[in-house]
Order: C-alpha cells, then sequence, then structure tokens
C-alpha cells in the first residue's frame, strides 16, 4: 500500500533559470515584491557566481547560497578561507546533514547537502519552540519558560506539538521527505525563537560542511591533526570532525550575533542540530522493531561527545554567566526532545505494527 508519506515527487522547474529561481523565491515568499526578488535573483546569477546544475532544487539552493554568502561575510572564515570555492548541491544523501568531497578540479570542492534537512529543521524548531509557554513583556518582548515542568504543563492540555513531532519523523524516515508533514502556521509568539533556531541549523550545517574544506580535510596528507589522534586515541576522522565543529561554532555564533540573535537560543540551535541526528536514528531502530543503541562511527563521533566538546568552545569564548546560561537553555531543549520522544515513540511502534517502514533514501 502506497501511504500518503510515500508520494513525493521530483520538484520540477521549467529550465529557464532566472524565471525558475525568481518563481522558487515568490513560492518561499508570496509576500516579498518582485521587484525586489528580481534583484536578489540578479545578484545570486551575476557572472562569476558558482555554476547551478539544471536538476538542481532551485529554492533550497538559493538558501544555501544566502547562509554562505553570510558565513564567509563573517570576521572568522574570512580569516580561515578554503583554498577552493565550495560548489553547493542539494541531494537525498541518506544523512541529516552535509558532506564535502574532494573533486578533480582546480577551482572547487562539492558540498552536498541533504535536500530534506532545511524542512526538517523548520519543522522540528516549530514543534520544539510550540513546547514553551510564552510571555509577553511590558516592553514588548517574548520571555519562553523553558524548564522541564514549564514543557511538561503545557503538554497535558495541548498535544499539538507531540501530534506535529510524530508526523515529522514519519514524514521524513518512513516517507522520505519532511514536506509530507502537515504544514501549519505557527502563532506569532513562537516564531521568534523557532527562527532563530531553524536558522543555527541551517547555518550550522553549511558552516561544518565549509569547515572540513578550511581546514584541508579533503586534502590528502594537509590534516595537522594527526598527533591529536594519536594523542588521545582517537579515530583522525572523528578530530576533524570535532575541529569542524569548532569552526562551525565560532562562524555560526558571530553570523547570528551579528543579526542580533540572542547567544542562548542560538547555541541552542547549535544541540539540536545534533538531536536532530539522534531522533532520526532513533526512529528508524523503531519503525524496525529494533531497540535503539547508538552505533559508534568510523567518520563521526557520538553526539553526546560533540555536544560536550562544543558546550566547551562556548564556556571558552564567552563570559561565565552567558555560556552557563546558553547551556542551560540547550539542556532545557533536550529534555524538551526527550519528554517529545517518549510520548512519541508507542505512536511510531503503531506504524511500525501497521507495516510502515524507513524509507529508501536511509539506506536500511
Amino acid at each position: 500500500m502506497v501511504t500518503a508519506y510515500q508520494r513525493l515527487g521530483p520538484t520540477n522547474f521549467d529550465g529557464y533559470r532566472r524565471r525558475a529561481f525568481i518563481e522558487a523565491a515568490q513560492a518561499l515568499d508570496p509576500t516579498k515584491p518582485l521587484i525586489q526578488i528580481e534583484r536578489e535573483v540578479d545578484l545570486l546569477l551575476r557572472p562569476g557566481r558558482l555554476p547551478v546544475s539544471r536538476f538542481e532544487n532551485l529554492g533550497w539552493l538559493n538558501l544555501v547560497s544566502r547562509i554562505s554568502d553570510e558565513l564567509f561575510a563573517t570576521q572568522f572564515v574570512d580569516a580561515r578561507l578554503p583554498q577552493k570555492s565550495p560548489l553547493f548541491a542539494t541531494l537525498p544523501t541518506g544523512e541529516l546533514n552535509g558532506m564535502a568531497a574532494e573533486i578533480s578540479n582546480p577551482s572547487y570542492y562539492v558540498i552536498l547537502i541533504d535536500d530534506g534537512v532545511f524542512a526538517f529543521a523548520h519543522l522540528l524548531a516549530k514543534s520544539v519552540s510550540s513546547c514553551f509557554p510564552v510571555t509577553q513583556s511590558h516592553d514588548g518582548y517574548y520571555e519562553y519558560q523553558t524548564r522541564p515542568e514549564h514543557v511538561r504543563s503545557l503538554l497535558a492540555r495541548d498535544q499539538r506539538p507531540v501530534d506535529r513531532f510524530v508526523d515529522l519523523l514519519m514524514a521524513y524516515v518512513s516517507g522520505g521527505h519532511p514536506h509530507f508533514a502537515e504544514q501549519y502556521v505557527q502563532p506569532a509568539e513562537g516564531r521568534a525563537m523557532a527562527s532563530i533556531l531553524r536558522d543555527t541549523m541551517e547555518t550550522s550545517v553549511i558552516a561544518h560542511e565549509i569547515g572540513h574544506c578550511a581546514l584541508g580535510h579533503l586534502d590528502s596528507g594537509k590534516s595537522d591533526l594527526a598527533h591529536v589522534s594519536e594523542k588521545y586515541g582517537m579515530p583522525l576522522a572523528w578530530v576533524n570532525e570535532l575541529a569542524a565543529d569548532s569552526y562551525s561554532f565560532h562562524a555560526t555564533i558571530e553570523r547570528n550575533l551579528s543579526k542580533q540573535n540572542d547567544l542562548a537560543t542560538s547555541y541552542s540551535g547549535l544541540e539540536l542540530g545534533f538531536w536532530s541526528m539522534e531522533l532520526i536514528s532513533r526512529t528508524i531502530s523503531t519503525l524496525k522493531n529494533q531497540a535503539h543503541r547508538p552505533k559508534l562511527s568510523r567518520s563521526h563521533p557520538p553526539p553526546a561527545l560533540r555536544k560536550e566538546a562544543m558546550r566547551e568552545q562556548l564556556r571558552q569564548s564567552f563570559h561565565t554567566d552567558d555560556a552557563e546560561a546558553a547551556v542551560d537553555m540547550a539542556s532545557n531543549v533536550g529534555a524538551t526532545i526527550e519528554l517529545l520522544w517518549r510520548l512519541a515513540e508507542d505512536r511510531i511502534r503503531d506504524y511500525s505494527a501497521s507495516g510502515l517502514i524507513p524509507h529508501e533514501r536511509w539506506g536500511h
């Protein structure tokens, strides 16, 4: 039986690059004036820009290009540029992240971003931020109550965040793409946090892969971290991943702070990216009716180790009070994810019992 989660078809563009970009941009933001869209598209497609495949999803590529331009404008990335330019593409990679690769071209590296990352980040950020009760201060700012007792109280009277959480996981893991999940407009009071969480997750994925390029991880024999691998008895691939995480941390946080986003929510978005990988892994195991046992990867260190290393980066980079406030909020976001999962797990088991399995994109 073909379920509603399994009907995703390829996105079709008409082949005319400028018009396709304009149409994609209008679909992403129907309220934006056409003249502004045309200026942005002409800037994106100006001579000297990176080449664009005619098979590319132009809507997602436009987003990747905007974020990468903002990252390259940061002082951190500007001082640590890759030797070659990154050439971006979005594909169903079977991993909730990106992948940088060396190619036999003197001008470019290739960075592949999974074509579901951005939609997943968008809907997960909405689901998580909807769990936090919101109050509005006298000066108009929203204040989010992120402590576990506040989250439990809200979910006891409103199950919609859990429903949307389950819908998202099933859409991506069983259906093959997050766009199978129900689309909805989040109430205004939740959008500020959701926007920062989503934006941070998207940016950190791109910054991480740029980091691999800039740090020489793709150039055979050029990694200068072999001594670290030997000292700590850790695979060199793990050391490189942690180094790219550090690069992503500094670039993403600088970019976020320049946009007046607060440190605590921005940092929580970084850790939410690691939780995303964990959620996909748990959902795959549950749909396969298997106990979830985190697997040690030869290429990537465990998410818990990556989170702890990033917290150390945070504490070294910011005043103690600011760093601990960010860690506290990130811990609350993590506790919220764990609570959502406990409430969602039995429902996903029911889907497994009804015959739904992981989509072939996950290679399982």
